[in-house]
């Protein structure tokens, strides 16, 4: 399903792709292997920004009956409701 913010990502990724490919030397076909190389980095910092964005928890999503408190050190769990 496509929304607003993935259409942004995608937007997004085929911008990072063109700028660099804008800032290469020479097109794609001459490349040395440096070349390919930066281009993959590029094209895997794209995948990752686009796949570390997560969505909201949707309706259907049970609550969290914890949470890492003390940067992950400990694991909180919430209080019963009686």
């Amino acid at each position: 399903m496509l929304t607003r913010d993935s259409w942004v990502w995608i937007i997004t990724f085929i911008g990072l792709l063109l700028s660099h490919l804008i800032t290469a030397e020479a097109p794609p076909t001459q490349w040395s292997y440096m070349e390919w190389l930066k281009f993959l980095a590029t094209f895997l910092a794209g995948v990752v920004g686009w796949l570390s964005s997560s969505p909201l928890a949707g309706a259907k999503t049970p609550r969290r009956e914890s949470y890492d408190a003390l940067a992950g050190l400990i694991r909180v769990k919430e209080k019963e409701k009686t």
